[in-house]
């Protein structure tokens, strides 16, 4: 009589653990479910986020590609008007120069001012684009860092959740099915 008594708690106590275990499975088994759709979805962000941040990367270095060019074609109209200059002020100079080529001297440095100045607009907005593009790749790659760390923390939360959602009875872990199997075939082979 005693054998069966502690045959019958024995078995009380693993089919109560496994009742509970599927209980908390079932629980535990939603709230992964939730936790992989809801890192499903930041994953999805994290990728639209980092298209957008790859897209203002190409963005920003072609602006840096034409900033460099219009900084050629400055330096070299800066180089120009120089010799330009220099040609003007030794026109202005000779006390012999005719009106015709003081007045020829005057429409080329003319000329060397409205085209330096062309240059000086153009390369102002070039640089003006280029900062609008560096601080949008900026924008964009906060945006990748931040969509990043919401994945990093939803995962870190699931298995927090997966790690506090164990079965225990008594303090001890609930069997698992395959140790209930053995355990009552243990058991059965005692008893008999």
């Amino acid at each position: 009589m005693p054998r069966m008594l502690i045959a019958i708690v024995v078995l009380a106590a693993v089919v109560g653990g496994l009742a509970m275990g599927a209980r908390s499975s079932s629980q535990q088994s939603r709230r992964v479910r939730a936790a992989e759709n809801r890192i499903d979805s930041l994953e999805k962000a994290l990728q639209v986020a980092r298209n957008n941040a790859y897209a203002a990367q190409y963005a920003s270095k072609e602006s840096e590609r034409l900033e460099r060019i219009a900084a050629i074609k400055l330096q070299r109209q800066l180089a120009s008007a120089r010799s330009m200059n220099d040609y003007a002020k030794a026109v202005s100079m000779d006390t012999s120069a005719s009106a015709d080529r003081l007045r020829d001297g005057l429409i080329v440095a003319t000329a060397q001012v409205d085209s330096l100045s062309d240059l000086i607009t153009e390369y102002a907005a070039t640089v003006d684009t280029l900062r609008e593009r560096h601080a949008l790749e900026r924008r964009a790659m906060a945006v990748v860092l931040s969509d990043a760390d919401s994945v990093i923390a939803v995962q870190k939360a699931l298995i927090a959740t997966l790690k506090a959602d164990r079965c225990r009875i008594l303090g001890l872990p609930c069997p698992s099915r395959t140790q209930a199997l053995i355990a009552g075939v243990v058991l059965g082979v005692v008893l008999r």
